[in-house]
Parts: C-alpha cells; structure tokens; sequence
C-alpha cells in the first residue's frame, strides 16, 4: 500500500516527458525493498533512465521509501548517473519542506518534536513490564501502527524511549530527542539531494503560483493547489463541527506527554513535573508472575489482585481490568496519533496538470485531507494577462483522479471535491485492504466513497483488486512482480478516452 505513479507526456517533438510522484509503500510490507527494486528498474527501462521531474508530496513513508532504502538506485541532476540508475532532472516538493520558509520550518519543529515524543511513548509501553488490559495492548499497538507512517519501526520507537529517559522531558510536552526520527525523514533529505549539491534543481511550490510550463509541452499547464499557507487550514482535519485543531502549544496535548510518562523510567519519572509523587511513593505495576528482580512482593500481588485487576469475590465477572483508570490515557494517545498523521497528510503537494488550455485535468491530491481541500477555494490564477482560473474551475474538467490517501473517508470532499468532477470519471485506488485491516485501518478503503466514486458513472481501480474494470482505458502489465504475485503496475492511457 502506497503511491508511485510515472506521467508520460508527448514532447513537441513527440519524445516523451516523464514526471514520477512519489515512490513507496507502506512499512511492514514484506520484501519492502526487493518490490520497490523491481518498480524502480521497471521505470529505467521505460524512460531511458531518466525523469524530468521527480514529485515529493510530503512527509509519509508509503510516499518516500525508496528513497531511505534504494538511495543508490537515484541520481542527483548534476551527476552522470551509472548504470540502472534514475537520473533526476528536477525535484519538487510543497512549500511546508523549505528550509528557508519560516512557517514551514516551524510547523516541520513541531512535527518532529511531536513524533518524537509519540514514539518515546510507544517505546516505553511497549518495553514496559506492567501490565496492561487486552483493550490497552490493542491500543497501543494501534499506535505503534500509525508511526509506520512516519518511517518508525520497533527500534526506532526503543531509540526515542532511551533519548527520553536520558534527557527528561520539558515542561511543555515536548521531548529533546533527536529533531529527526526514522526512516521517513532520511528519506526526504536523500530525495532533496537529487536536486543537486547546492539545490538549483529543487523547487518548493506555493498554493497560486503561476502554473509550471514548458516549450517542450505547448498548452501543458501543471498548477500547484495546496498546501495551504494557512497554518489553521494545515491543522483542520474534519469539515463543519467536526474540525480538530492540532497545536504544538495546545495544554490538553501537553498533558497527555505528561501522563504518558507516569510508570515509566526513573529519569523521566523524577524529571516530570506532571508525576503527584516522588518515586519513592509509589511502586511500578507489573505483571505478578514474573521472578527474579522483577518480581512483585507477595503482599502486594495479592492485595492488587484481590482489589484491583483480579477476578471480583462477589461477582460472575472475572475480568477486573476495565476498573483501571492508570492507563487510560492511552485514549487519547491514539486521537493525538491519528491527528498528527492528518495534519501531516495535510501538508501534501497537490497538483492538477491540464493537458491543454481549457482541457481536460489530471488531479494527484496525495494525502490531501479537509484543510487542504477547503483553502483550494480561495487559489486563483490569471492566464493569459486576462483569463481567471480556479481550482473549482480545475475539478470540473477532471478525468482522471487519483483517489486521496487510499480511500480514506476524509481525503475527498463532496461538496467541494468529488460532486465538481465530471461523470465519467477513472479514478485510481492505491490500496491493499489486507495490509490496511493488518494495520487496524479498517475503514480504508471506505465502502462509501466508493459507491461515492462509481455514481460518477466512472470507473475505480483498485490496486488489491485483481479484476480490471471492463474499461479499454486500463490495462494491467504483463510482467509480474517477482517478489509479490500480480502485475508490476497499472496503466491509464488518455488517448483511448
């Protein structure tokens, strides 16, 4: 499960132009690297080994893998690329990933402070020997799940934890850990050094900019719709009443890090403001069964058990669990999780190509979420010295969409999304339900959208999906994968329109 999608264009000359957006999967997929080999190989033989542009849409691992594993398997546009490397010519990124833009850098601080805390967090639990309830473990393996996004495995999140523990936590929440974590983060610098040495090759778009065009593609205009330069539309995260705002100063997330430090490690422990007793006041819930040094005193097994988690003297109900309040923070933990995956996702490079003027639109929204689609209603573009054009202006002559953030249920608006598009929409789906439920995403993809989709009187293509639609427009290739069963990549094609 995740994004890469080349885009071939017609030169004047009729020699192709390339563009790649995105090149990743989701971690915990299996031969991670091996799949993503064989689609990077698959796209040197197709375009001679180089691309024109290379688009980075944000901060997500299933985005950017290939460049945190296969960093070798690239070349930098000022480089003689070696044999069976991509040779880059540009690289584009979102506005929210220049170093030289002070709301950008604020926001990717914050980011970087607040995964890093998040992981300390899921460290600690997962290393911990208390012991928790089957409904504590699920959540917090669910939140261990979301990290993936952020490039994050089991190490990672034990290296957060022992930074933590070293270095206390600051009094607002926010841990001095490394100010970047895992293998999503790498990623990025890796993809923005194919720009070359000194950046001339590096691009950050603004939402307005006067659209991308070239000589080589006459009537081609690629215009860049978000990320929003509004910090509060980056935070919002669900339409109407259902708005979430995520702020690094926000008190109700402070005291969640507070509490997530309760139990844990003697130096946080002792460093924590947030802890209503000396260490020595307390003592550290564990399993009872366990021996040797952490073994539980006998007494104090017995009193827990009988009062605390153990069956009920007086009852038919012989799980006690639920009565715990020690832990239920974790509550809150997995919604801080969900929310800053969002707003990451809200920082996404959204980009419409027009095939010509007034024709028909391409529109790759990544991970776009609500904030972001919502601001698109206030870019315009003057063409021409005269000409107006708006985003909604965009949607409408839409062809071809490929779906947001896999189908999730707030990475397409209806109102002002999908009811602008066009019927006879092709929308392509990249998702694997198995992996998604493995990842305890159930709801991707979300059967509405989806019933949302084909009122279109269009046609969806799945990635899991081993079926092609009945429709002359896709076709599947014929070479298969050699480290996962099914074809190596779907194929849209405008011109059987």
């Amino acid at each position: 499960m995740g994004d890469c999608f080349l885009i071939t264009l017609p030169k004047q000359d009729r020699s192709p132009w390339y563009m790649l957006i995105d090149c990743g999967v989701i971690l915990g997929t299996p031969d991670v690297n091996d799949r993503l080999s064989e689609v990077v190989a698959d796209i040197v033989t197709t375009t001679n080994g180089r691309v024109d542009v290379l688009v980075i849409t944000h901060e997500h691992f299933d985005h950017v893998a290939a460049f945190a594993g296969l960093k070798d398997l690239f070349c930098a546009s000022d480089q003689q690329p070696k044999a069976g490397q991509l040779h880059v010519g540009e690289v584009w990124f979102a506005w929210t990933e220049d170093p030289d833009d002070p709301l950008g850098q604020k926001l990717n601080k914050a980011r970087a402070a607040e995964v890093n805390q998040l992981a300390a967090m899921v460290g600690q639990l997962q290393s911990s020997n208390r012991a928790m309830s089957p409904a504590t473990s699920t959540m917090a393996a669910g939140v261990g799940e979301l990290m993936a996004f952020f490039g994050l495995g089991p190490e990672d999140l034990q290296q957060a934890r022992a930074k933590l523990a070293g270095q206390g936590m600051a009094a607002n929440g926010a841990g001095r850990g490394p100010k970047h974590l895992g293998a999503t983060a790498q990623a990025m610098e890796n993809a923005r050094a194919l720009g070359g040495k000194k950046g001339e090759c590096v691009r950050y778009w603004k939402p307005g900019e006067t659209p991308w065009s070239s000589l080589d593609l006459p009537g081609v205009r690629i215009y860049a719709l978000g990320p929003p330069r509004d910090e509060a539309m980056l935070k919002k995260t669900f339409a109407a009443n259902e708005v979430y705002q995520l702020a690094a100063s926000d008190a109700g997330h402070n005291a969640f890090f507070g509490a997530a430090a309760l139990g844990g490690d003697d130096a946080t422990a002792e460093s924590d403001e947030w802890c209503p007793f000396d260490k020595g006041y307390g003592r550290e819930l564990r399993d009872p069964q366990q021996g040797g040094e952490l073994r539980m005193p006998d007494a104090t097994a017995e009193f827990l058990r009988r009062h605390y988690y153990g069956p009920g003297s007086d009852m038919g109900d012989q799980d006690q669990s639920w009565r715990r309040i020690d832990e239920d923070w974790l509550g809150n933990a997995a919604q801080f999780a969900l929310n800053l995956d969002s707003a990451t996702n809200n920082t996404s490079l959204v980009l419409a190509i027009e095939l010509s003027p007034g024709g028909e639109v391409l529109l790759f929204p990544a991970d776009a979420q609500v904030g972001n689609w919502l601001s698109w209603q206030q870019v315009n573009w003057t063409i021409d010295g005269n000409k107006t054009i708006s985003a909604s202006d965009l949607l409408k002559r839409t062809v071809f969409y490929k779906v947001g953030h896999h189908g999730s249920h707030n990475a397409t608006l209806r109102e002002h999304g999908l009811e602008l598009m066009p019927h006879g929409l092709a929308a392509l789906l990249p998702v694997d339900h198995e992996m998604a439920v493995k990842k305890r995403w159930d709801g991707m993809p979300l059967p509405g959208l989806l019933d949302a989709l084909k009122a279109r009187d269009g046609v969806v293509l799945r990635m899991d999906d081993d079926h092609l639609p009945d429709d002359k427009r896709f076709r599947a290739s014929e070479k298969q994968g050699k480290s996962f069963a099914g074809p190596l990549f779907y194929e849209w094609r405008l011109e059987d329109w």
